[in-house]
């Protein structure tokens, strides 16, 4: 049938070039390019499936331990160890690339149903189909095809990879790294944006558009306000994860949070293996001989955001947190012995229970913090900030306090069952802190 042109453009009308395309295959040609494509397409499918389960394996599991001390994440299966947050910040655009490529193929495989359905009448096509490669997405795009193979496609290709790239953003919330985090964020939206511009010639019923509708609005509240790190801007909106947290499930226990952005370690002895490791490559003669506690290396934790973050019944070694940010950090039971907490920011937090011997908490911020029932034996506080601080039942026996600021803009230290009396306050060349002890003398003369 030859293509006549219309007599106002010069271009080939849709029903016109499709009615050539159906001319040039016979009925056996439309099925062998169907089964064709969909050899290729099934390849591309079952590799993505299995990528996407390997990664959903690998970030499960990753543990808040992991995150906290940074260490590298070892591949299963290959046994190849990668930079955490390197592999946070690499595999979701993977993902999404990989995700793209496979929906691409699958556009061809629908382009080909529509010319294979073009063919015949109604009862030629019924027939042709059963000649078709079993694929399940194949089978998806038929007008009348059975239920469970549009489920299939429904989940596997459009539903799931959103909702893993969801899961590796949940995952790394409790590292509180705003960038990454607003990578994985920026990933959600643009893969499923692509799956509704994909599928906007699909599917135009009413129904199918307030299910567009409400997967959209779902996948946005849960990327944008939902799985957010504490603290930042979208936290202070309305109805997101700060908000709910405060009036919909107050009180619940961490454990058992919904939502995991915080990070939450119990029994755990916190830098043993950096030690072991420093240890074996120390010289012989010095691995032999009694180890100096104060000399072993530290476990560094430098400028990490720990805000809100749970230690219970943790043993450190030597922890560093120079300048962190423990705002409302918990530490019940734990071992800091030796640790530093130099320039660390300890808004809100609470220390309960706890060894801080020879503890440095010089220039610390303690504004509304909580120090409670814990041995502070030899710890530095030289200026510290405790002016809105709370010690309760505290052991600062030889604790340096000179230069400490105990009162300031309406607020001042609160000292409870704590004898202060056998503290340092000797400053640089011999000399006493003299204000210190005439502060503590007039508020707390008892403790004296």
């Amino acid at each position: 049938m030859p293509i006549k042109p219309e007599t106002t453009s010069n271009q080939v009308t849709t029903t016109t070039l499709r009615s050539v395309q159906v001319n040039i295959l016979d009925p056996k040609e439309a099925v062998d390019a169907v089964n064709e494509c969909s050899k290729h397409v099934s390849v591309y499918f079952t590799a993505f499936l299995a990528f996407t389960a390997y990664m959903v394996l690998t970030i499960a599991s990753t543990t808040d331990y992991m995150l906290l001390v940074g260490r590298d994440l070892n591949l299963p299966i290959v046994n190849i160890s990668l930079p955490l947050k390197w592999f946070y910040a690499v595999m979701p655009p993977i993902f999404l690339g990989l995700h793209l490529n496979l929906l691409l193929h699958v556009g061809c495989l629908r382009d080909q149903i529509d010319v294979f359905e073009s063919m015949g009448e109604p009862a030629e096509r019924t027939l042709r189909r059963k000649l078709l490669w079993p694929f399940a997405l194949t089978y998806a795009f038929f007008p009348e095809t059975l239920i469970w193979y549009r489920v299939v496609e429904l989940l596997t290709v459009r539903i799931m990879p959103v909702v893993a790239l969801l899961f590796i953003q949940l995952r790394f919330l409790p590292y509180h790294d705003t960038t990454i985090t607003s990578l994985h964020r920026i990933c959600v939206l643009v893969d499923f944006a692509i799956v509704l511009i994909f599928y906007r010639m699909v599917n135009r019923t009413r129904i199918s558009r307030y299910l567009k509708v409400l997967q959209a609005s779902a996948t946005l509240y849960v990327s944008v306000f939902l799985f957010v790190v504490p603290g930042d801007l979208l936290d202070s909106l309305p109805f997101s994860a700060a908000w709910l947290e405060s009036n919909v499930w107050p009180g619940v226990p961490l454990q058992t949070h919904p939502i995991h952005r915080n990070l939450l370690l119990m029994d755990q002895n916190i830098g043993k293996d950096d030690v072991i490791r420093n240890i074996s490559t120390m010289p012989p003669e010095e691995r032999m001989g009694p180890l100096d506690p104060f000399k072993i290396p530290s476990t560094s934790f430098s400028g990490r955001d720990l805000r809100g973050a749970r230690f219970i019944s943790c043993t450190f070694v030597r922890p560093q947190f120079f300048s962190a940010d423990l705002a409302g950090a918990r530490f019940l039971m734990c071992d800091l012995l030796g640790g530093s907490f130099e320039m660390a920011r300890l808004a809100d937090a609470h220390l309960v229970g706890c060894s801080l011997r020879s503890t440095n908490f010089r220039g610390a911020d303690f504004e509304g913090a909580v120090v409670e029932k814990s041995d502070c034996s030899s710890a530095v506080f030289t200026y510290a900030d405790l002016s809105s601080a709370s010690l309760r039942d505290v052991l600062l026996r030889k604790a340096r306090l000179g230069l400490a600021k105990f009162e300031s803009r309406g607020h001042i230290l609160i000292l409870r069952d704590t004898e202060w009396s056998s503290a340092d306050f000797f400053l640089r060349g011999g000399t006493k802190d003299l204000d210190a002890i005439q502060w503590l003398v007039k508020h707390y003369p008892a403790d004296g």
